[in-house]
C-alpha cells in the first residue's frame, strides 16, 4: 500500500494541495472498499483446496521479503477466488528453479517450468522470476508480467527489477490464476480479465468469465479439458465464441481449438489452431496438434509438414512426449508409404529420446519384416514380448513373421493368443485374416474359410475377400469365387490381380471372350511391365486355344516387348508359329525358352519334334530373323 499512495506530506507542499488530497483520500477509500468488500473466507459448502507448488528463481530471491510478500499476494487472490468460486489456494511446496532462460519470453519460461516440475504432489505450479527491464507504458500481462497456460496447471509470474505498485502485483496474480481456469481477455476495463494492468483497480470478474471459471473450477489439471463433461465443454465454447471478437493471444485460440476438437468439430479446430500458429509459429505443441489432426483426417502430406515442425521446434523436456509421439506417427506414415528409410530414421530419432518405448521398437522390427528379414524381426518381437507379453500388435506381427518362415504351428499359437486380447476391431480383423492365410497354407480349408468369413463379417475388406476367393478357386468353386471377387471390385476397381483371377475363372467356365475382356480391363491398371506382360501372354494362350494364331502372335510379341525374360511368352510364341506352319521361327522361339529355362522339358520335346520336321523338309530351312 505504501508504494501505491502518494505521500500526503508532499501533497500539502504542492499547488492545489486540497484537490490532490481529496483525490488521494478518495483513492484510499476506494481501495479500502475493495479490501473490505473482498469475499469472506467461506460460504455455504466446502471450498476446493488447490495445492500450490511455487518454484523460485535465484534472481527473484534477491527481492527483500519476497516469500512473505508473495504469500500475502496469494492469500489475497485466494480470498477472491474462494468467495466467487469456492476455490482456496494454499502454498504447499516450495522449489528451487535454477532456470537459465530468465531473459527469454514468458512462453519459453513456462515450457522450462513444465519440464522441471511435473504435477505430482501439487495441483498447480507457479514460477516466480524477474525481468531485467522496466516496462514502458501500460503493462500487458501476457507478454511481460506473466503467462498462464489455460487448463494446464502452470503459470509464470515475472516482476521488473523496479517493484511495481502493490495493486499491480496482486492484480497480475489474480489475472493469471483466472487464465489458468480458462478465463479470457475482455474489453471490460473493470474486469479482472482486462488485458492492461495500468494501476486500475479491477473489482470483479465480468459475467462471461465468471461463468467460465464457475464451469471449470472442478478441473483436474493433470487431465486438462478431458476431465470435464461434454455439456460443460459445449457451454465453454459458447462463452469463448462471445469473446473471440476481442484481440486474443495464442493461448485463447489454442484453447478454442481444443474445445472444438473435444466436441468433434475438427474443421473449426483446424481454423483455431492455424490462427494460434500464426501468432506463435515456434510453439511445438500447436504443430503437434495440427499434425495429429491432419493424420486423423487422412491428410498425410499436411500431417508430415506439421509434425516435422513440431520436432524442429521442441526444445524442452516437457515437450519430449509430444516429440516422441510426433516421430512415432511420422514413422507410421512413412511405413504406410513403404518409405522404409524415412520410417527407420523417424523411429530411431524417437528411440534416442525414449529407448524403452515398445511402439518405436515394434516399428523398427516391422521394418525388418517388411524387408524380408523375418528371423531378425521375430527375435526383436520376442524381446518386446519379454517385457510386454500381452502386446497385441507385437503378437500379431510375430505371428505373421513366423508364417512367412513357414513356422505355421508357432504362428497359429501367437495369433490365437492375440485374439482374446485384441481390443480394436481392426486388430481382430487382422488376426482373422492372418489365421485364414495360415490355415490355407496348412491345407485346412474349412478353418481358413471360417476365419476369412469372420473377418469379412466385421468389415468387408479386400484382404478377407481375396482370402475367400483364393480358397474357392483352389477348391474349384467357380461361382463362389466369382461372387467374392465381384465384391472386391466394388471396393477397389483398380486391382489388376483381381481381373486376372476373374478372367481365369471365367475361362474355366468356358467363356473365352469374357476372359479376354477381363484381361484387357486388367491391362488398364497394370502397375509394371511384368504384370502387363502376364496379361498379354494369357490373352495369347486363349487365342491359341481358339486357333486364332495371327492375333495370338501380336499378343505374345507385346508380352515379350514388356518382359524379355519371360520363358512362357516365348513358349506361347512357338505354339503360334507351329500353328502357322512356320517351324523355323518356332525353333528360334523354343531356343529362347531353353536359354531362359534350360530345364523346361516341354520345350525340349517340342524342339526335338520341330527339328525332325525341319530335317524332313530341308527346303524350308530358311533363316528368318526371330525375336531378339
Amino acid at each position: 500500500m505504501d508504494n501505491l499512495l502518494i505521500s500526503l506530506a508532499d501533497l500539502r507542499e504542492r499547488k492545489g494541495v486540497r484537490r490532490l488530497l481529496r483525490k488521494a483520500l478518495s483513492f484510499v477509500l476506494a481501495l479500502s472498499i475493495i479490501f473490505l468488500a473482498a469475499p469472506p473466507l467461506s460460504r455455504a459448502g466446502v471450498p476446493r483446496t488447490i495445492r500450490v507448488g511455487i518454484a523460485v528463481t535465484p534472481d527473484f530471491k534477491t527481492v527483500p521479503n519476497w516469500r512473505a510478500d508473495f504469500e500475502k499476494r496469494l492469500a489475497y487472490a485466494s480470498r477472491i477466488f474462494e468467495g466467487e468460486f469456492q476455490l482456496r489456494f494454499v502454498p504447499f511446496k516450495w522449489y528451487e528453479w535454477p532456470t537459465t532462460v530468465g531473459r527469454e519470453e514468458s512462453h519459453v519460461m513456462i515450457e522450462d517450468l513444465m519440464s522441471r516440475f511435473p504435477l505430482k504432489d501439487v495441483d498447480i505450479m507457479i514460477g516466480l522470476a524477474r525481468i531485467p527491464v522496466v516496462p514502458k507504458g501500460p503493462i500487458r500481462d501476457p507478454d511481460v508480467l506473466g503467462l498462464a497456460r489455460p487448463f494446464s496447471g502452470y503459470l509464470v509470474l515475472r516482476y521488473p527489477q523496479n517493484r511495481m505498485y502493490k495493486i499491480q502485483e496482486e492484480t497480475a496474480l489474480v489475472h493469471e490464476l483466472a487464465h489458468l481456469f480458462g478465463g479470457v481477455h475482455t474489453t471490460d476495463s473493470a474486469s479482472i480479465l482486462y488485458p492492461v494492468v495500468d494501476r486500475q483497480l479491477p473489482a470483479q470478474f465480468d459475467a462471461e468469465n465468471h461463468e467460465i471459471i464457475t464451469r471449470t473450477r472442478t478441473m483436474d489439471f493433470r487431465r486438462g479439458l478431458g476431465s470435464l463433461p461434454s455439456n460443460v465443454l459445449q457451454n465453454l465454447l459458447g462463452s469463448y465464441l462471445k469473446l473471440a471478437a476481442t484481440d486474443q493471444p495464442f493461448d485463447f485460440y489454442y484453447s478454442l481449438g481444443i474445445l472444438y476438437a473435444n466436441l468433434g468439430q475438427y474443421d473449426d479446430a483446424m481454423s483455431a489452431w492455424k490462427k494460434a500458429a500464426s501468432i506463435l509459429p515456434t510453439q511445438a505443441r500447436i504443430h503437434y496438434d495440427l499434425g495429429m489432426l491432419y493424420y486423423r483426417l487422412g491428410s498425410q502430406t499436411e500431417s508430415i509438414r506439421e509434425l516435422m515442425q513440431c520436432v524442429q521446434c521442441a526444445r524442452f523436456r516437457s515437450e519430449n512426449p509430444q516429440k516422441v509421439l510426433a516421430l512415432k506417427t511420422l514413422g507410421d506414415i512413412y511405413m504406410g508409404q513403404d518409405n522404409f528409410v524415412a520410417a527407420y530414421q523417424a523411429y530411431m530419432r524417437g528411440i534416442a529420446l525414449e529407448p524403452e518405448d515398445t511402439d518405436l521398437q515394434t516399428g523398427l522390427a516391422i521394418i525388418s519384416m517388411k524387408k524380408g528379414q523375418f528371423a531378425d524381426a521375430s527375435r526383436e518381437f520376442e524381446k518386446i514380448l519379454a517385457k510386454d507379453p500381452n502386446n497385441v500388435k507385437v503378437l500379431i506381427n510375430i505371428g505373421i513373421a513366423c508364417a512367412q518362415m513357414d513356422r505355421l504351428t508357432e504362428s497359429e499359437r501367437w495369433l490365437n493368443k492375440a485374439l482374446p486380447l485384441a481390443g480394436k476391431s481392426s486388430e481382430v480383423i487382422e488376426i482373422h485374416n492372418a489365421l485364414g492365410r495360415i490355415y490355407y497354407k496348412s491345407n485346412k480349408q474349412p478353418q481358413a474359410i471360417e476365419h476369412f468369413r469372420k473377418a469379412c463379417s466385421m468389415d468387408m475388406n479386400v484382404s478377407c475377400l481375396k482370402g475367400l476367393a483364393q480358397i474357392h478357386y483352389e477348391l474349384g468353386q467357380w461361382d463362389d469365387c466369382l461372387q467374392v471377387l465381384a465384391k472386391v471390385l466394388q471396393i477397389d476397381k483398380t486391382d489388376p490381380d483381381v481381373y486376372g483371377t476373374l478372367a481365369t475363372v471365367v475361362m474355366q467356365k468356358g467363356d473365352a471372350e469374357g476372359a479376354i475382356g477381363l484381361f484387357r480391363e486388367g491391362l488398364r491398371y497394370a502397375k509394371d511391365n511384368a504384370t502387363a506382360a502376364k496379361f498379354y501372354k494369357n490373352i495369347g494362350y486363349i487365342l491359341v486355344q481358339k486357333q486364332q494364331y495371327s492375333p495370338a502372335e501380336k499378343e505374345f510379341q507385346m508380352a515379350i516387348a514388356k518382359d524379355w525374360n519371360n520363358a512362357e511368352s516365348y513358349l506361347g510364341l512357338s505354339m503360334v508359329y507351329l500353328g502357322l506352319q512356320d517351324p523355323v521361327n518356332a525353333k528360334e522361339a523354343l531356343k529362347n525358352v531353353l536359354r531362359l529355362d534350360p530345364k523346361n522339358n516341354k520345350a525340349k520335346e517340342m524342339l526335338q519334334s520341330v527339328e525332325k520336321v525341319l530335317k524332313q523338309t530341308p527346303q524350308m530351312d530358311v533363316q528368318i530373323q526371330g525375336p531378339q
